[in-house]
Formats: C-alpha cells, structure tokens, sequence
C-alpha cells in the first residue's frame, strides 16, 4: 500500500486521498503519468506533484529514511507488503538496567532464520546485521528496542522504516503486552516460554552469567526467539485488517 499512499502530502487527508482513487489515480505512477487528469486544487496538485516525484525517486533509490519521515506516524504499517522481502522482526533481553550496555541479547528474525547476537560474544555483531534491512519491526521498539539499539550502535544508519506494532494494533481495538495479544489471536508459544516475561529474561540471563547455567541461556534464546518469530503473523494480520478498512472506507 505504499505507494498507493498519497496522505503523506501536506492537505490530502484520508476523504482526499479516495477520492484520488476514486478517479482512477491508484499509485504514485499513475499520479506523475496522470497529472493533467488530476482533480485537485492548484496549489494542493502542483505540491502533490513534488512530494510524488520526490517519493517515487527516493523508493527507487531506497532512500527510506525520507520516506519514513514524510509518512504519518499512524500510516508506516502500509510499507509492509513493499519491503516484506527486506524485513528484520526485531527484539531485545536486558539485563534489567537502561542504556545500551543493559543489552544482553538482540534477537533478529529475517522471516526465514532467526539469529541471536548475545552479549560477551557476537553482540556487536548485530550492527551489521540490522544494517541490512529497510523495514525493522518490533512491538513497543519505539520506546524500548530501538532507543537501546541505537545507545549501543552509535553509527548505525537509520535508512529503514520501522513499524511498532503496539499501536496499529491498538488501533485495531488489542491492547495490553505481546504475550496478551498473541493469546486473543491464537499465536501459539512453547510450553517452556508460554509463561515467561522480561523479567524471567533477566533472571535467566543471571542464572547463565553467574551461575554457568547453560539450560538459563538456551531458555532466554528459545523466549527470543518466539518473541522475534511471533511479530510476522502479527503484521500480516495487522496490515491485512487495517488494509481492509483503507478499502472499505474507499468503496463507501
């Protein structure tokens, strides 16, 4: 849906913007070869014309950072179905202080593998790994994931749209943590990770550093891992609902 996108233009709002694809404008495309068919105000159609252009040019040059500046907050789920081939699920485990250096495992799911960087071994390692991806998404990663990622990783480039899923989802009427939400939607978890929170994730970490307790860490990587893997049937429902009523606001 990003690029049938066109509510990242300063004046076209929601009723505009289907209103556009009740005339047959349906993409950015169809915008720049369809100018002069455009029905618009002058000055809203001459700067539509701008933001369009700019925004085809920057997806094709992958300059995501800008795209990601320009979309509304509330509307960056609509870049999934566009970089779903380029997407890291992305989640961390602390060690129960704030800051970067509270990070013990940074867990990265491309869709396919899951990998876990882990502190005192490979966890710089993760820098190049997230560096890969124009689209990271994580559940509440705005106020915890990525401010830590980024304490951590000072020269990571930020050229990626990032999708934080607690609040489409919110928009969809679920509220609550990550575990809750799975459970309403029938997400299933193992019996060894159904129960546990962050706060077991820190105690595990202690267990494994202080105590040598293998069986601590490959638990802690286990709960990584389906926290990472459980974010892809959560956007694919996230963005497949909010889809949904874009449309059928649009058909009304």
């Amino acid at each position: 849906m990003l690029t049938n996108t066109f509510i990242h233009v300063e004046g076209i709002g929601i009723k505009t913007e289907r209103r556009l694809w009740q005339q047959g404008i349906l993409t950015w495309n169809d915008f720049a070869d369809k100018f002069h068919q455009v029905d618009l105000a002058p000055h809203l159609k001459e700067e539509a014309y701008k933001v369009v252009k700019r925004s085809l040019r920057s997806f094709k040059i992958y300059n995501l950072e800008y795209i990601s500046q320009i979309l509304p907050k509330g509307e960056v789920w609509r870049c999934y179905q566009e970089l779903k081939d380029n997407v890291a699920f992305v989640d961390i485990e602390t060690d129960g202080g704030w800051g970067g250096e509270a990070i013990t495992l940074i867990g990265v799911y491309n869709g396919s593998e899951y990998r876990p960087f882990l502190r005192d071994y490979d966890l710089f390692e993760a820098q190049g790994e997230l560096s890969k991806y124009g689209l990271v998404v994580t559940y509440n990663g705005k106020r915890f994931d990525l401010p830590l990622i980024h304490n951590l990783f000072k020269c990571l480039p930020k050229n990626y749209i990032h999708i934080d899923l607690m609040h489409p989802l919110r928009r969809l009427g679920y509220k609550g943590g990550l575990k809750g939400i799975e459970r309403q939607l029938n997400i299933k978890r193992s019996k060894e990770t159904q129960h546990l929170n962050g706060w077991d994730a820190v105690k595990l970490w202690e267990e494994y550093t202080r105590d040598g307790r293998e069986e601590s860490l490959d638990l802690l990587i286990r709960y990584n891992c389906e926290d990472c893997m459980n974010l892809k049937p959560l956007i694919e429902f996230t963005y497949l609902e909010l889809r949904a009523q874009v449309f059928e606001r649009y058909r009304k």
